[in-house]
């Protein structure tokens, strides 16, 4: 059920002001670019079609269609004014779009993570290191970004018709995250939930129970996250009355976990996705049945045999840090 009515430049509106009030802020000052801004919108909405809930509610609303028709107007007439300005042509007229202008229903999770996600810049500019010796860098949303084929998004999105989705998720292929990095991601997916969560109860507080009007919610973004140095207490949302549930903040955390997470969802690659209880069982029987077979290296060749060992090694070496990754999780929790 769609409760929230406000257009994209409404809630853009409270985090470029960040940008405004943080001069040496070089990621905020950036916000305050037109452009800067229409790349975030672009961002932000391809990052959460990764999760169902996210795709669904845009789907039912229309969003997804005028994201869609928006994302090729934009983009691609963008792409032929460079070049026609680089050949001294008249340059082209962009069509006139409401998408940013115009108010349009949000179901309530879907608005609150689009905000997270869409202010969240720090989170995605933090940097992984995809070789042993941190020589390969590589930032979070680049990595989300290369994950759904897009790492060069103008010219992959002409060939990406968004209107066609027949269902969630974008990303595609696999990023193999070694320990450190995994550790990393999940950090990040935490902070940003909490983000989340603090923003939903944020609002809900604003409203009584039973309440049906709509009111002005002061969004105070120093009280998500506490670096921020405002002039302000916060920006003003017209929202309707919300509030959480179990129900509410389990849908919002998914959206949140979609948008972070560089990895493909498993539905992607088989088509059927085994949860981590029944890859454990698989993984052990095939331990198990490795062990009867053991005494069959002495009959093989010292190729086969090294080849072997090279292979039991990395499967040796990926269970190493699954093992690290789980205990990290078990000393937070």
């Amino acid at each position: 059920m769609y409760v929230q009515k406000i257009s994209i430049n409404s809630v853009l509106k409270g985090i470029v002001s960040i940008g405004v009030q943080n001069k040496d802020d070089e990621q905020a000052q950036n916000l305050m670019e037109l452009r800067s801004r229409k790349v975030l919108v672009r961002n932000t909405f391809l990052k959460l079609l990764n999760d169902g809930n996210f795709y669904e509610q845009s789907v039912q609303s229309g969003l997804l269609q005028e994201y869609s028709r928006w994302l090729k107007d934009t983009f691609d007439i963008e792409d032929k004014k460079n070049k026609e300005s680089k050949s001294k042509k008249l340059k082209s007229k962009r069509p006139h779009s409401t998408f940013l202008s115009r108010p349009r229903e949000w179901g309530d999770e879907q608005l609150f993570a689009f905000i997270i996600v869409a202010f969240s810049s720090d989170i995605y500019h933090e940097e992984l290191s995809l070789d042993t010796n941190n020589f390969e860098k590589i930032t979070l949303d680049n990595l989300i970004m290369q994950s759904m084929g897009l790492d060069q998004p103008r010219v992959a999105i002409k060939k990406l018709n968004i209107s066609t989705l027949k269902k969630a998720g974008l990303k595609r292929t696999v990023t193999d995250l070694n320990g450190d990095n995994a550790q990393v991601v999940l950090r990040i997916s935490h902070e940003m939930v909490r983000r989340a969560t603090r923003l939903a109860q944020m609002v809900s507080r604003e409203f009584r129970y039973g309440s049906t009007d709509k009111r002005e919610v002061t969004i105070d973004y120093r009280a998500i996250k506490s670096d921020i140095i405002i002039g302000t207490s916060g920006h003003g949302l017209q929202l309707s009355p919300y509030h959480t549930t179990a129900d509410s903040i389990h849908i919002l955390t998914g959206m949140i976990s979609a948008a972070v997470d560089p990895v493909a969802p498993n539905d992607n690659f088989s088509e059927k996705s085994i949860d981590s209880d029944g890859l454990i069982k698989q993984v052990c029987e095939k331990i198990n049945e490795i062990s009867k077979l053991r005494d069959s290296l002495d009959d093989a060749s010292s190729i086969v045999k090294l080849s072997t060992q090279a292979r039991l090694t990395d499967a040796l070496n990926e269970l190493i840090s699954v093992a690290a990754a789980l205990k990290g999780v078990k000393k937070r929790s």
